[in-house]
């Protein structure tokens, strides 16, 4: 059997366990985005709703995913979502936004585990007392964190008719927050709690790394001690182990000198943005900032992306990540999804 084979298999085992999704937690489910990654690699984005957990997972019996998603975001059509630039189509219409702080703390160890609680249980104690947010749950991300989802009473943004407006609106409202927690000396993920297209791992979904579950943690768990019963929490039989501390990182050896050998031989790759037998039309070709060095950072990097740019490929080299959308775009719209990645 072989490596994918075998994870496509643990992969089926788990999500054949009866309810093992839960997206109870939504008001309503059917509103909120779905994507996924599939063993391969490749990413899905759904094409229909789904009324909760049990419908999700028959749906994805058959091929069971890597890694799955949902949008903070609750929307009156969920499905093929315009990119938050795209003004070639009608913006969709944003009904809700939950808060959601997400605290990582790699590597994937109890020690950094700890910590991170540590922080998160001084970030809800803070935010219960400085702010009129509801806490909805905490849940671990099934591998260096945890999400901490709440809900907020203020529906001021809502009240503007514009879709596009409201939108940026709830952005904004979100990022007075953050700027007041961020001030407040609390280490979050300052790309999630703005984001209205920001999509979170799904309750009872496996880590595609670690095969631990992400799993919402019982009312008042997360201000417990780790050690207590971090054991506990849902995983495959071949789950990655926790070691109690980070592995050592190795002492950096000399840089031997340079061969004076004959080299042998190299595979190159050439990549062309120009779509050939189209005019004005470009596919997206990214070399990824060199801060996108880890597998979750290039996670979140992908699943912030427009719903349009896909297919995708990437290709890591020297430590860096090249992205590739064989698309034909047209230019402008080419220049819009590199601009909404942050690069120019």
């Amino acid at each position: 059997m072989s490596e994918t084979e075998h994870e496509e298999a643990v992969l089926k085992a788990w999500y054949a366990q009866p309810d093992v999704l839960d997206l109870t937690w939504l008001a309503h489910p059917s509103r909120h985005h779905v994507r996924w990654r599939q063993t391969g690699g490749r990413w899905v984005m759904a094409t229909r709703r789904f009324s909760g957990g049990p419908s999700l997972q028959r749906h994805l019996m058959e091929r069971p995913p890597a890694d799955l998603y949902v949008s903070t975001s609750a929307w009156l059509d969920p499905v093929n979502l315009p990119g938050l630039r795209d003004e070639t189509k009608p913006a969709p219409v944003l009904l809700d936004h939950l808060v959601v702080f997400d605290l990582d703390l790699g590597p994937f160890s109890r020690k950094r585990l700890e910590e991170v609680r540590q922080r998160t249980s001084k970030l809800i104690h803070w935010l219960e007392a400085h702010t009129d947010l509801a806490l909805m749950h905490v849940s671990f991300s099934g591998a260096k964190g945890f999400h901490v989802v709440l809900s907020d009473p203020d529906r001021t943004p809502f009240a503007e008719p514009d879709p596009r407006t409201r939108e940026q609106a709830v952005r904004a409202h979100r990022q007075t927050l953050l700027q007041r927690v961020v001030a407040a000396g609390h280490a979050v993920d300052t790309t999630v709690t703005a984001d209205t297209r920001r999509i979170i791992r799904v309750p009872g979904s496996l880590h595609g790394r670690t095969k631990w579950a992400c799993a919402v943690l019982p009312e008042g768990q997360i201000h417990r001690p780790l050690r207590t019963w971090v054991m506990g929490l849902p995983k495959a039989d071949t789950a990655l182990p926790l070691p109690k501390r980070p592995p050592r990182e190795p002492k950096q050896k000399s840089t031997p000198k340079a061969s004076k050998k004959k080299r042998g031989l190299t595979l190159g790759l050439e990549v062309s943005t120009h779509v050939v037998g189209t005019k004005d039309r470009t596919a997206v070709v990214a070399l990824l900032p060199s801060k996108v060095n880890e597998q979750n950072e290039l996670e979140r990097t992908l699943a912030a992306l427009p719903d349009d740019a896909a297919p995708l490929a990437t290709f890591e080299v020297d430590g860096r990540y090249l992205l590739v959308v064989p698309r034909a775009f047209p230019r402008s719209r080419a220049i819009a999804v590199l601009e909404g990645m942050g690069l120019k």
